[in-house]
């Protein structure tokens, strides 16, 4: 006779294989969709180190504090392009575009691996595919394929967790400073640096970068835009948030709350954010980081956790969490599948697997898509929907609190 695991891991299987093509359809639908295009904001890092090498003084536009549009990021983050200036826009494109994918679907594959360590799972192919297409189909990482750097942060933060695991603390450090470098949001990975036993030398390498990365950059950047970027240009964005909807924070999504339908859903105007928004986001951060590592603490649950809420955390409290910035939810869903999987293996966890489809299936739509029918539902209704990254991101990380065991122990299913 064939026992309920069994029939309930065959199951599995067959809906593991059936879902395999859709999902390879799935991405072919939208790279056609992208064929023969330019990101928007691949053409802003394109034009941002152009400008640099011509006059540094005009890295930063005098509008972008007010319009949020442009480079606003950190000045070293310019140099990163710097090699894509040897050939076309279009060339360069092509290029960037095989970095972004490849950084997006390494990182999945270096997750899945960690996750499997972390919590003495078998190996499983068919369960990784089907994982990895389900990751880097989301509307999140059709946005960054337009150019964004969104996955080369992502792949910084794994692949720190990956050194880690592999005895290269001093380097996994190292670049976590130089993500911080690129975009503030991996500064909350130092939760995880704390996490690990070789902190110290991890803290070492992170100081090390943090130093040593604008001190070389100095070739091209001058002292004053540190100066410009840390006295004039971060404090504006951290007070501002641009209303559209694809901007999926917990910021702009307050701001617009009280925002007519067609404000919000077309327009880019920016909000000015009131202190108590903003001393809120920071403690309500750092209050669901320090929770996480006292439950991973209590709990003995590997530290993976906490940097997979590292990086899913970052979305939610970006001021400008646009809708790409959701490819650093990927660790934390990755793993969540991973771990479902497992239990449904074990003969339960379907109403858990669920939970996480369905989070799928809102994050899969771009965050600046539309909805026809908006203009027709209630207002609390059309926000919802407009904020569904958002609370996507805070169901998945309900779902990892209770994956948590209660016991003295992680729960380690298979």
């Amino acid at each position: 006779m064939v026992s309920s695991d069994s029939r309930s891991s065959l199951r599995m299987r067959w809906a593991l294989a059936a879902l395999l093509p859709l999902l390879l359809l799935l991405h072919g639908v939208e790279a056609m969709s992208l064929h023969g295009h330019v990101g928007s904001d691949y053409r802003i890092f394109y034009d941002s180190v152009r400008r640099l090498l011509a006059d540094p003084a005009t890295l930063y536009a005098p509008d972008a504090r007010e319009s949020l549009q442009g480079y606003l990021y950190p000045p070293p983050a310019a140099l990163l392009f710097l090699p894509l200036l040897l050939g076309s826009v279009e060339q360069g494109f092509a290029i960037a575009s095989v970095v972004i994918v490849g950084c997006g679907v390494l990182s999945c594959l270096m997750w899945l691996s960690l996750t499997r360590e972390a919590l003495g799972l078998r190996r499983d192919w068919l369960a990784a595919l089907v994982i990895v297409a389900l990751a880097t189909s989301t509307g999140a990482m059709l946005a960054v394929r337009q150019g964004q750097v969104g996955t080369i942060i992502l792949f910084l933060c794994v692949a720190a967790v990956w050194l880690d695991s592999r005895g290269w603390p001093k380097l996994a450090g190292a670049l976590i400073a130089a993500g911080c470098w690129i975009k503030i949001y991996p500064v909350l990975m130092l939760f995880w640096l704390f996490c690990r036993p070789q902190w110290r030398p991890m803290l070492t390498g992170f100081v090390i970068a943090a130093v040593g990365i604008p001190l070389v950059a100095l070739v091209k950047v001058p002292p004053a835009l540190y100066l410009d970027y840390f006295q004039t240009q971060l404090p504006a964005m951290s007070g501002r948030a641009i209303v559209h909807i694809d901007n999926q924070s917990i910021a702009a999504i307050v701001a617009r709350l009280d925002l007519p339908l067609e404000v919000y859903s077309l327009s880019y105007q920016t909000a000015p954010l009131p202190g108590w928004l903003r001393g809120g986001v920071v403690l309500a951060m750092l209050g669901a980081m320090a929770a996480i590592v006292l439950r991973v603490r209590r709990t003995g649950a590997p530290a993976l956790t906490v940097a997979g809420w590292a990086t899913a955390i970052a979305c939610l409290v970006a001021p400008l969490g646009w809708g790409h910035t959701y490819v650093l939810l990927f660790p934390l869903f990755v793993q969540l599948c991973r771990v479902s999987l497992a239990r449904i293996e074990a003969g339960e966890g379907w109403g858990e697997a669920i939970a996480i489809g369905l989070c799928y299936l809102a994050l899969l739509p771009p965050g600046y898509h539309r909805l026809a029918i908006a203009e027709m539902l209630p207002g609390w209704a059309a926000q919802l929907f407009y904020a569904r990254y958002a609370v996507a991101a805070l169901v998945l990380l309900a779902i990892s609190w209770r994956q948590l065991g209660r016991e003295g122990k992680a729960a380690r299913p298979a």
